[in-house]
């Protein structure tokens, strides 16, 4: 439940007991779903001890709506809900009706990043008014790292830690925020991880998430060792499951990475596409199209195929050279889940990677000019135009993007996972008007890393 789940719960037990206590009954019924829905999920995570309590109150909360004793219900949210839950992964000091109401009309100050002074110093006043509530901070510490916004995630965390009112939940965030401010961090972040867990048995996927961080810059051997950290204390769960399959892929533990899959398979109904991923991964890892041919079919034997499934798809009808067939397929994928995704872009990049950057352009280009494409592929689209003789597009692009403010950042080159490369702005244009084939990529990146270790 945390992060996401943490205000999900929140607000639910909010619009539940308002719409309880003034009559509004569609607004209760809707909330007390969800609310209901996440207590019992978290049920297997809790201690015995709590979940003696918690079990009852779950059956004496549907009893009372069942006689649609709106009362009854009201107090045992209100007063009975909050005296049986431990500190598990938010804290229960935070179900007071007026404490969240007072949190949530401060929500205008997350959006807006020059306003953290002034929500710090209205929750250090919330502080102040209420001293034996904890866990405001960490309230709002999940949306921001959830945006990106670590540093400032960190500093509200902080304001708990300085008033010795830091949650187990509030250790948790921190750690992840530390860890994503400096990749220097992981040795605290690990630190504050184990504190959190030692004080809540039901805090899970902690350290999966600091080794999906490591995985996202290719550091597949501690990612591998943060996932086991969770798997061995039982704390992973079946989606980060899939996750450690991705990252065993990478380390070319296949049968390891197949049984996990199936063992998220068997536990949760909503994963889907997981095989396919794995079979995408040993394709890039030289298992060839078969590989991946297979592992698609295992996911449509299982029932398990989804729109992932069919970019996966496109992909191995690309790898065959079927571009008709993987340009369809891709479309089917956009159309079930429209959005900014750069499909084409995946089938587009296979073809540069083939030797065959006019259609890989061509394909590119169809995310480009419909706008579905991230700035994370612009860098390789940008080569890829070079590589076809397109190299003033490619300049042009790179000027009109969002890049140009990040001049000194380093950009991926082609799929984050299996990178062909990695370089700053300035690198990466210096490369357009020198490129003539992809083996050049390569050898460029090797001298540009020469260069700067000379400099340092």
């Amino acid at each position: 439940m945390i992060l996401e789940g943490q205000q999900t719960f929140l607000t639910a037990f909010q619009e539940t007991i308002i719409g309880l206590r003034t009559g509004q009954t569609g607004r209760a019924n809707t909330n007390l779903d969800r609310l209901v829905h996440l207590l019992s999920g978290q049920l297997a995570h809790m201690t015995p001890r709590t979940q003696s309590r918690v079990t009852p109150l779950i059956k004496a909360l549907l009893g009372a709506k069942e006689r649609d004793d709106t009362v009854a219900l009201a107090d045992y949210l209100q007063y009975a809900l909050p005296s049986s839950l431990e500190e598990c992964d938010f804290s229960p000091t935070l179900l007071d009706v007026r404490i969240i109401e007072k949190l949530r009309a401060l929500d205008a100050f997350i959006d807006e990043p020059a306003a953290i002074d002034q929500l710090a110093e209205a929750l250090q006043r919330i502080y102040h008014d209420a001293p034996r509530v904890s866990g405001l901070s960490t309230y709002f510490a999940g949306r921001l790292y959830l945006n990106r916004r670590y540093e400032d995630a960190q500093a509200l965390i902080k304001i708990e830690e300085e008033a010795d009112r830091l949650t187990p939940a509030g250790r948790y965030i921190s750690a992840l925020a530390l860890e994503k401010i400096s990749e220097s961090n992981i040795g605290r972040a690990e630190s504050l991880m184990e504190r959190a867990y030692a004080m809540s048995p039901s805090l899970r996927d902690g350290f999966a998430q600091l080794a999906w961080s490591r995985a996202e810059g290719c550091d597949w051997q501690m990612a591998r060792r943060l996932m086991n950290e969770d798997l061995r204390r039982g704390r992973l769960s079946s989606f980060r499951k899939t996750d450690f399959s991705f990252i065993l892929g990478h380390l070319e533990e296949w049968q390891t990475a197949e049984q996990l899959i199936s063992e998220a398979y068997s536990q949760e109904a909503t994963i889907k596409d997981c095989l396919g991923r794995l079979g995408w991964i040993g394709y890039l890892k030289g298992r060839g199209a078969e590989y991946l041919e297979t592992q698609i079919e295992a996911d449509i034997r299982r029932d398990r195929f989804s729109f992932w499934g069919k970019v996966f798809a496109a992909c191995h009808a690309t790898a065959v050279g079927d571009i008709a067939a993987a340009s369809r397929k891709i479309e089917d994928a956009y159309e079930e889940f429209p959005g900014r995704h750069s499909w084409f872009c995946a089938i587009g990049w296979l073809r540069v990677r083939s030797g065959d950057p006019g259609m890989g352009c061509a394909l590119m280009d169809r995310d480009y000019t419909t706008n579905r494409m991230l700035d994370f592929w612009m860098p390789s689209y940008a080569i890829a135009l070079a590589l076809d003789g397109q190299r003033d597009k490619a300049l042009s692009i790179l000027e009109a993007s969002e890049l140009q403010s990040r001049p000194d950042s380093r950009h991926w080159i082609g799929y984050w996972h299996d990178p062909d490369g990695q370089m700053t702005l300035p690198e990466l244009k210096t490369l357009i008007s020198e490129i003539r084939q992809l083996s050049e990529l390569t050898a460029h990146v090797e001298t540009a890393k020469m260069i700067a270790g000379s400099a340092n």
